[in-house]
């Protein structure tokens, strides 16, 4: 059994992201975590949106680990927490498991920034940000 994440979304794998092995390239495996990461800020649009016309969100550090080959006519879930938060930066935890969510096939992390690009360098978190994430630790009961 996969550990519950405060946000889900169903990735569909497309013909093309599978190699010829038979199985998602792991190239693709990273742009599915960016499928997982831009819909959860989509999702908290009104959170997330006021920082982002003068502050980039920038991957700071990615880590994955592919558990299981994905193969076709597999569906699937990518899932996302916040696991940590410090002055500067976030951590996002990832799964990408089956539908049953009794597979998992990748498990990932990765560290973010804020970037002032009148600066050219990281930020201290805003206050109203740091609270937005804190609330994204809280899993959330469907």
């Amino acid at each position: 059994m996969v550990d519950e994440f405060s946000f889900e979304v169903e990735i569909k794998p497309r013909f093309s992201d599978f190699d010829l092995f038979g199985h998602v390239n792991n190239a693709i495996i990273v742009t599915y975590l960016e499928f997982v990461r831009t819909q959860m800020l989509e999702r908290y649009d009104k959170e997330f949106n006021k920082y982002w016309t003068k502050l980039f969100l920038m991957i700071a550090h990615l880590e994955v680990d592919f558990l299981k080959p994905i193969t076709p006519r597999i569906s699937l879930i990518g899932s996302l927490r916040v696991s940590k938060i410090g002055n500067k930066s976030w951590e996002f935890e990832y799964s990408i498991t089956d539908s049953t969510r009794k597979t998992m096939f990748v498990k990932a992390s990765s560290v973010q920034v804020i970037v002032d690009p009148q600066l050219n360098r990281s930020i201290v978190l805003p206050d109203d940000l740091r609270t937005t994430l804190g609330n994204l630790m809280v899993i959330e009961k469907r």
